[in-house]
């Protein structure tokens, strides 16, 4: 249980769509591709090392899934949930907010958790400054992170969960084929491992939860 609504005990890898057409559909499968890649690959990979103060980092929000329902930004409800507590153990930590004319206060080892904020710094371009606040963002410094440490896999709803297991099915016939060729005939079935993976994460398939 949670002291408040609007703080869980996990984080979350969302995925953003870009580019970003700001039409449901196609950013839905925009982010669907990386998702399967993330699937594919095994593996959460780090971002530009630019913006992280040129240390690889994975980022994630501690922002509640069930926002993800109204979300209008380029973040759409495909990704990964992980424990608050175990990304931590990782080294994993929170961004530090703060105005680019206090950068120079943090220690070199901590830059790449600096993230710009100034909601006073306005202009046309940004009429209500530079606030990304709402992100709750978290850094891990880490140039990848296994998907089947995470807590579950999220999508929209039940219709992309069927078509991660098509999917899959096809990478698993694949796989035999390949087992088969390797084999010279002698077995035509994927391997084991792989085969369990694909029984781990069709299991850790989910929905957005709802607040109510």
């Amino acid at each position: 249980m949670s002291k408040r609504i609007d703080s869980t005990r996990f984080i979350y890898h969302w995925i953003k769509a870009e580019p970003f057409e700001k039409i449901k559909e196609t950013d839905y499968e925009t982010a669907f591709d990386v998702l399967l890649n993330i699937i594919h690959d095994g593996a959460v990979k780090s971002g530009d090392p630019y913006k992280t103060g040129y240390k690889s980092c994975i980022c994630f929000t501690e922002s509640p899934e069930y926002f993800m329902h109204s979300d209008r930004s380029k973040y759409q409800p495909f990704g990964v949930k992980y424990l608050k507590d175990y990304i931590f153990s990782q080294g994993g930590r929170t961004v530090i907010y703060m105005p680019s004319r206090e950068k120079n206060l943090l220690h070199d080892e901590l830059l790449w958790r600096y993230m710009l904020h100034d909601p006073i710094s306005i202009s046309d371009e940004r009429p209500f400054g530079v606030d990304f606040t709402w992100e709750r963002e978290w850094r891990l410094p880490a140039e990848e992170l296994s998907i089947l440490d995470a807590y579950s896999i999220i999508v929209p709803d039940s219709s992309y969960i069927d078509r991660i297991i098509k999917i899959t099915d096809r990478w698993l016939d694949e796989n035999a084929h390949e087992e088969y060729i390797r084999s010279h005939g002698r077995l035509e079935e994927p391997d084991p491992g792989f085969q369990d993976y694909i029984d781990d994460i069709r299991l850790m398939l989910a929905t957005p939860d709802r607040l109510f």
